[in-house]
């Protein structure tokens, strides 16, 4: 889904007609904001997705160039649910902006990413053209797989329970 994300901390002008040129201005917002709003997020988008299928892994980069920014790749265990999620997720709005959902060739993007940026040593900063991946905390990520996990579960034997009396 591009340019999903909207973090606080980047505004963008453009100020030429003729060459698409962007200035990004970072923001002072304090950091604690910024890790609530994106928290709220990722957890939205998260659930969200998990009712459509079950997610595998899920990433948001935190680029300041205008092909990555705020976009956000869901891997999900099957194909079928990555297809449906992409009807669906394109036909919504998210924060008053419509979302623009696209299927990805990509499986791993393991090597899109920027392990200077996971070092805190990205000499290109936000304009890098690798992944810079906007991490949950731990603690989240695990409610979310948890969660998801008990749901699929809970689903799983809602199946069976109607097999079984179907065929009693």
């Amino acid at each position: 889904m591009t340019n999903l994300y909207q973090n606080p901390e980047i505004s963008r002008t453009y100020t030429n007609k003729r060459k698409h040129t962007t200035d990004v201005v970072l923001s002072n917002i304090p950091k604690e904001q910024v890790d609530s709003h994106f928290k709220e997020f990722y957890k939205d988008i998260f659930i969200e997705s998990s009712l459509i299928g079950e997610i595998v892994e899920m990433t948001v980069c935190e680029n300041h160039n205008d092909h990555l920014n705020g976009n956000v790749y869901i891997k999900f265990k099957n194909e079928e649910s990555a297809r449906k999620a992409r009807d669906i997720f394109s036909t919504r709005w998210y924060d008053s902006k419509p979302v623009y959902c696209e299927l990805s060739p990509v499986t791993d993007f393991r090597e899109s990413c920027c392990r200077q940026h996971d070092e805190n040593s990205c000499g290109r900063g936000g304009m890098c053209n690798f992944m810079h991946v906007k991490r949950p905390d731990k603690d989240l990520l695990n409610e979310l797989q948890l969660s998801q996990r008990k749901y699929y579960e809970g689903k799983k034997e809602e199946s069976r329970n109607q097999e079984e009396s179907k065929s009693s």
